[in-house]
């Protein structure tokens, strides 16, 4: 074969590796009644302007209120009163929705909008996080793949209909280019090896070096190799909801074609402080913290809707129990 027929194949191979690129575009959406559970989400302080991607809203106290510029003409033409508020900014194309708040230390804004699309036939969220205007902040903004509403941090790679897509986004999040993640490919279990009576609702991993992150609360979920952490997550047993984070918890390796475990859950342990005041011993629900069998840490629980029971024991001899008071 000529080295001319060499470098046909090598332009026709190149112009398929091109082909398998897809383009998506995504929609602005805006959400008065916010739902969505964001991994790390921020409230920022409003100065004399809320700044986002270039674009300039110009903000002023209005007695107890807040007045904004919602065109960006730089004169402020509403004004949000009370303690909560929500208002939608828009110029030159570029379209955007806060949530405002005022909680004592003066106004404060967070997104209030999402990036829309679909992706293999399932919806796909793109959340400004950090509030700066821009969707293309990898590990710090955030998305949801499928009907969630608990978000994982802006992934460079996604996990969809069993195969694993290079994800990129543009600053604005209206234009999304997918193709075939080209590196080597693991799978992550997080729920066959979950000792609990309740239900995985989320599981947030992301890796060590914060470019990639999955909810793993779906079953086992192919990702890219490497090592990951646990962020966060949660698990339902009725009305009761019990949060998760990493603690102690060991990271997670992901080699080729391997599948990587996590035993968590039961049993718990808990750790406490307690003061100690002649032959009185005191206790305080929030000076408990639990640990499940990795060491993954739970949060904002009442275990079963009941106290736990403490025991004082003595050369091995128990000599009194306690529970915290208003317990079944």
């Amino acid at each position: 074969m000529t080295k001319y027929a060499w470098i046909g194949l090598a332009i026709a191979s190149s112009l398929t590796a091109q082909a398998v690129v897809e383009s998506i575009d995504f929609k602005h959406r805006s959400h008065r009644e916010w739902q969505f559970a964001l991994p790390s989400e921020q409230f920022v302080k409003v100065g004399s302007a809320i700044e986002l991607a270039g674009h300039t809203f110009v903000a002023e106290r209005d007695g107890t209120g807040l007045a904004i510029d919602t065109d960006g003409d730089g004169k402020t033409n509403v004004t949000v009163q009370g303690k909560a508020g929500f208002v939608k900014l828009e110029k030159d194309g570029f379209r955007y929705a806060v949530r405002l708040a005022n909680r004592g230390g003066g106004w404060h804004y967070a997104s209030s909008c999402v990036r829309q699309g679909k992706v293999d036939g399932q919806k796909v969220r793109l959340f400004d996080q950090d509030g700066n205007g821009r969707f293309d902040d990898y590990g710090i903004d955030a998305m949801i793949v499928g009907r969630g509403k608990t978000a994982t941090f802006l992934s460079k790679a996604i996990s969809i209909g069993g195969k694993v897509m290079s994800f990129d986004v543009d600053r604005d999040g209206v234009k999304v280019a997918l193709q075939p993640y080209s590196g080597s490919v693991g799978t992550l279990d997080l729920s066959s090896a979950l000792t609990t009576k309740g239900k995985l609702l989320s599981a947030i991993v992301r890796s060590q070096d914060g470019d990639l992150s999955f909810d793993l609360a779906r079953g086992v979920t192919k990702v890219p190799t490497g090592t990951y952490r646990i962020h966060s997550g949660s698990i339902g047993l009725g009305e009761t909801t019990v949060s998760v984070r990493r603690g102690g918890a060991k990271d997670l390796v992901v080699t080729e074609d391997s599948t990587c475990k996590l035993d968590w859950g039961g049993p718990a342990r808990a750790e406490f402080a307690y003061q100690r005041d002649g032959g009185k011993v005191e206790f305080r629900p929030d000076q408990v913290w639990y640990f499940g069998d990795s060491g993954e840490e739970y949060v904002n629980w009442n275990p079963v809707g009941k106290s736990p029971t403490f025991q004082v024991k003595v050369g091995g001899e128990t000599v009194a129990t306690a529970i915290f008071p208003g317990s079944c």
